[in-house]
């Protein structure tokens, strides 16, 4: 069992990046980010769109820090023949630099279970993930996906000074169990 190999740097919470269960997750590089989440799509031909809404959690990637948010996706056709509507996960190496902006979405259907495989620009394999809803029985879809982030705040870094100590107190006063709390939180 190992804490955040990169520190306080991810946040006060050195477990986050095993989503506070390390016996169970591991990340040890930090380079995996999931969304959970539902939308729809319609495809007939060059035309048609989607749009998807879910929730993200990533364990690093770039940026080396641990986030987590709101995601919205807005679809456009770029051919194929698909109509369907669920909810499913999606895995993508990398933090938020790879569910953020845009992407290429091949999504492959059949009864009520989707596929999907996700390129960035350069056509590089960034994830993939599956569906379930109701739709058409089977269908394929190709989609230009443009996604924005909306991260969740950010907990108060107690490891550093300029955070007062009454915002220690209180974030410690509610959070008693938090990891750090004991190391930066004035004692009482």
């Amino acid at each position: 069992m190992q804490s955040d190999p990169i520190g306080l740097d991810g946040g006060i919470n050195t477990y986050s990046y095993v989503y506070n269960n390390p016996l169970k997750y591991i990340d040890p590089l930090g380079l995996l980010s999931i969304v959970v989440g539902g939308g729809g799509q319609v495809a007939a031909g060059p035309s048609g769109g989607g749009r998807h809404s879910g929730v993200y959690a990533t364990t690093g990637g770039e940026n080396g820090s641990a986030d987590s948010g709101v995601v919205t996706t807005n679809q456009t056709v770029k051919g194929g023949l698909n109509a369907t509507i669920g909810s499913g996960i999606d895995v993508y190496s990398g933090g938020t630099e790879n569910i953020g902006g845009t992407m290429i979405t091949n999504t492959t259907c059949f009864l009520a279970v989707c596929i999907a495989h996700h390129t960035n620009s350069s056509g590089e394999t960034i994830g993939g993930g599956v569906s379930v809803g109701i739709g058409a029985p089977g269908g394929f879809a190709q989609t230009e996906d443009e996604s924005t982030l909306y991260p969740f705040p950010d907990l108060p870094d107690l490891s550093t000074s300029t955070v007062p100590d009454s915002i220690k107190e209180e974030f410690c006063r509610q959070n008693p169990n938090a990891s750090n709390c004991q190391n930066h939180c004035p004692k009482n």
